[in-house]
């Protein structure tokens, strides 16, 4: 069994209070998702529209930002995203918005500690 590694800080969770409606729901599910760094940046990425900068300030913010996302929209549609990002850099066609995908990058870089190149910056 490989050993996965964890997000640095709180190891990455993302507290109920403050990201889900907690009213009236008393249980709490926990789970671990493994995600690779694209599909990290592919799950900021699809929120270009409704997402800034300042919403990303924080390590927790990151967090909690990628677990709603992928609460959302699943994991299949979010390694589709990863999956066209991949595709629209190879191509040359590139992707609509260039600049939050460098941020999306620089910032699970920063929270992960991986490289840039690790998180899918060529």
């Amino acid at each position: 069994m490989t050993q996965r590694a964890r997000v640095p800080g709180n190891g990455g969770v993302v507290p109920a209070d403050g990201w889900f409606e907690t009213e009236d729901r008393p249980y709490v599910l926990r789970m671990e998702v493994p995600l690779s760094a694209e599909e990290m940046v592919a799950a900021l990425y699809s929120e270009h529209n409704r997402l800034t900068p300042a919403e990303l300030a924080s390590d927790q913010d990151v967090r909690g930002h990628i677990a709603v996302t992928l609460l959302a929209k699943g994991q299949p549609a979010i390694g589709y995203v990863a999956e066209q990002i991949k595709q629209a850099e190879q191509s040359g066609s590139g992707v609509r918005a260039p600049a939050w995908l460098a941020l999306c990058r620089r910032r699970v870089a920063e929270v992960t500690g991986c490289t840039p190149a690790t998180a899918g910056q060529t």
